[in-house]
């Protein structure tokens, strides 16, 4: 509503101030890849889905993407879609970490070892992660490079986890029962719940598919095309760098 409105409006004062440098090299929009979901679909870096017009965070993305490729002819732009950002890679420290999968690790670190952690069907998911320092000199890079103009990219891990996979990483890390896996049926009468005066009833440790923690497939062949001929990798999402994590949200609340 009036919150996506006021980012539009923020975002053309942003365009006409651009458009009235005479030496600009690149207008770059950070947008994520929420404008884009699927659960089986590969997604591409050319694709973005109609706006819904609904408010939500994503939506507002969509409709900003949809304002600056209209702009392209006019102005040199590239558009950056991170998949869910985590901590740095060398020391897992990071502020953003509070909402979405970090309150998720949270919840996950925190509850009873005993009590398993319920994730929502779709074990094999890919759980699409990247490390705050790749998405920073990733960017810089593509942004310098001229072929990069006038097009959008994934900034995304190239050979994610799989969810299942994540969740038992994490799960070893805190001496607790890995997770379980529960279907469609359960999911739909969490949804019920949480809609109800009962939603206070659904524990923390539940995770559900809402909180944006499982994602589609991400193809990045243009990133990878451009980042080629550097040194910079997305850094694989292994043992160490959720070390990194698990010790960080372990201080944390």
């Amino acid at each position: 509503g009036r919150r996506a409105n006021r980012k539009l409006d923020n975002l053309r004062h942003l365009i006409r101030i651009a458009l009235a440098c005479k030496s600009l090299r690149r207008f770059c929009l950070f947008s994520n890849t929420s404008v884009n979901r699927h659960p089986t679909h590969t997604i591409y870096e050319e694709d973005l889905a109609e706006p819904t017009l609904d408010g939500t965070p994503s939506d507002t993305l969509r409709r900003t993407e949809q304002v600056i490729r209209e702009l392209m002819p006019r102005l040199p732009c590239t558009i950056f879609r991170p998949s869910t950002i985590v901590g740095n890679s060398q020391t897992g420290e990071s502020e953003g970490l509070s909402d979405g999968l970090g309150r998720v690790l949270v919840n996950l670190i925190h509850s009873p070892s005993q009590m398993p952690v319920l994730v929502p069907r779709a074990r094999n998911m890919p759980f699409n992660v990247v490390p705050i320092d790749f998405v920073v000199t990733a960017a810089w890079a593509i942004a310098c490079n001229p072929s990069s103009m006038s097009r959008t990219f994934h900034l995304t891990d190239p050979n994610p986890m799989r969810v299942e996979d994540a969740f038992a990483l994490f799960s070893d890390l805190n001496n607790r029962q890995r997770p379980l896996f529960y279907g469609r049926v359960f999911a739909h009468a969490v949804g019920a719940l949480r809609r109800s005066v009962f939603r206070r009833l659904v524990p923390d440790f539940l995770i559900e598919e809402a909180r944006g923690v499982l994602a589609s497939s991400y193809d990045c062949t243009g990133t990878l095309d451009i980042l080629q001929s550097t040194d910079i990798r997305c850094p694989q999402f292994d043992s160490l760098l959720a070390a990194h994590i698990f010790l960080l949200l372990q201080n944390k609340e």
